[in-house]
């Protein structure tokens, strides 16, 4: 029961509230996202700690086979603290064309410990408008085209927008099939081409202190054509049955 109470700590229950051009981030500000390692302990994508054994991250990332995570550093050369992993859970509905729930599961082998670096963040429970600011976090790609990958952990203000500005934005870039009511598109300040990119796929879309999506990029299309089509998060709201039922069949195994 410890899982599923702590599960149920840590959701907001009345909060609605590596980036491309994005600030460093300082330490300990978002002391909840954790970087996904393969084999070879390169940087895959990133994820966020829901609880003292499981991280939420993309289902697209675990198809890479991410064998542990790296927490509680801003940098990804340096510092942290490593976790194995011992399973990972991918929605059974999860579609590789048009990314619809696009989600996974990860469990640690160890329990992770939390302190001023790591902690695990709320999951927002209410559906998120539009012209809400949000925040998001990663280890990205600084520019397109380039393996220019960031050592430091960025982040950058958005604004959600609403879903017909939403179709619109990926009817305009042809990316229609990748719309549907489980996504929330955001936008950044064009002036400054601020967008995630690769490698900060998996990592936390927050609003108010709550984890409210997880970042993907449609048909991984290019990063520079955000005048193109809007920035776009899965929502985290519609999942919170299956994210609850996923550990409390995996809280002993």
């Amino acid at each position: 029961m410890q899982i599923i109470s702590l599960f149920l700590f840590i959701l907001a229950q009345n909060e609605v509230l590596g980036i491309q051009q994005g600030l460093n981030a300082s330490a300990n500000q978002f002391p909840y996202i954790v970087s996904l390692r393969n084999i070879n302990n390169d940087h895959l994508d990133a994820g966020t700690i829901i609880s003292h054994r499981f991280v939420v991250s993309s289902a697209w990332t675990l198809k890479f086979n991410p064998i542990r995570i790296i927490a509680g550093s801003v940098l990804l050369h340096t510092g942290g603290i490593s976790y194995r992993i011992v399973s990972s859970h991918i929605h059974p509905r999860y579609d590789e064309i048009t990314f619809r729930h696009n989600i996974g599961l990860i469990k640690t082998q160890n329990y992770i410990y939390f302190n001023d670096a790591v902690k695990p963040i709320k999951i927002g429970v209410i559906h998120v408008g539009e012209n809400v600011p949000v925040v998001a976090v990663g280890w990205g790609d600084s520019k397109d085209a380039v393996k220019s990958r960031t050592n430091v952990l960025k982040w950058a203000s958005f604004v959600t927008i609403g879903e017909e500005s939403c179709k619109n934005g990926l009817k305009q870039a042809s990316m229609s099939q990748f719309y549907y009511e489980n996504v929330v598109c955001a936008t950044g300040y064009a002036e400054m081409g601020q967008q995630w990119c690769s490698y900060d796929f998996g990592g936390p879309l927050i609003g108010g202190n709550t984890l409210i999506g997880i970042l993907f990029r449609p048909g991984m299309q290019s990063c520079s054509l955000q005048d193109t089509f809007p920035s776009v998060a899965l929502r985290i709201e519609p999942y919170l049955f299956w994210i609850h039922d996923v550990m409390v069949e995996n809280e002993s195994a």
